[in-house]
């Protein structure tokens, strides 16, 4: 997979990639977004320094939820979105990140399990 930027182009590029993986592969990406996010991150889009810096800087619980909601929807092949501003001119506070979980899960009597929803991830300034 090449890597792309961390835009809403960029990112639909990437869910574009893994979507279209054949299922054993898109499992192992799944896997290895839960358990390697940061690095996974890292691997597949064009950051700059300071976006490292952020999120190496995010809270864990921060990056365990992120982690998780992703890893379910790529295993599930669920629409994951990115809501980015850009960079401001001039300071304008805190750069903060917002994950938006509207993931379902649905378990029956048949031993099924499927998952519906979405996941946007809202990047801005405050």
């Amino acid at each position: 997979m090449n890597k792309q930027p961390l835009t809403p182009a960029g990112f639909q590029a990437v869910q574009t990639e893994l979507y279209a993986l054949p299922e054993s592969e898109l499992h192992a990406q799944s896997i290895l977004i839960k358990y390697d996010f940061k690095n996974w991150i890292v691997a597949h889009f064009i950051l700059e320094p300071s976006q490292v810096d952020f999120l190496n800087a995010l809270p864990a619980s921060c990056i365990t939820f992120l982690a998780d909601s992703t890893s379910v929807a790529v295993a599930n092949k669920l629409p994951i979105y990115l809501e980015k501003q850009d960079n401001p001119i001039t300071p304008m506070g805190n750069k903060f990140i917002r994950p938006k979980d509207e993931l379902e899960g649905t378990a029956s009597s048949d031993g099924s399990f499927t998952v519906d929803g979405q996941l946007t991830i809202e990047i801005g300034y405050q």
